[in-house]
């Protein structure tokens, strides 16, 4: 039996461990941890979801194709002005051969 014994705790063992159990946390630490959780859940709803980027994407993505159709609308133009000014510097040239 007393070899057995050896093997239950002491008192001093049960101190020790009394005094271990001290450093985890306890109830008032756990309601923080709580309020925290709550706190950071609430702070989440601040940002930005998945569906709110694609929607920005989709948003940035119609304003460069708008920007790109009027980049090409502006060359046409230009193309379509530059041969007109080239036909009435033919039309000027020839005009003051004739004059």
């Amino acid at each position: 039996i007393r070899s057995e014994l050896k093997n239950f705790a002491t008192k001093d063992d049960i101190r020790d461990i009394r005094n271990e159990l001290k450093n985890f946390v306890n109830k008032d630490d756990f309601n923080k941890l709580v309020i925290e959780v709550v706190n950071i859940k609430e702070d989440q709803k601040k940002f930005a979801t998945k569906e709110d980027l694609s929607n920005m994407e989709s948003r940035i993505l119609n304003a460069i194709d708008a920007f790109a159709q009027k980049g090409e609308n502006y060359d046409r133009k230009a193309l379509y002005h530059s041969s007109r000014i080239d036909n009435h510097e033919e039309r000027i040239t020839k005009l003051e051969k004739v004059a």
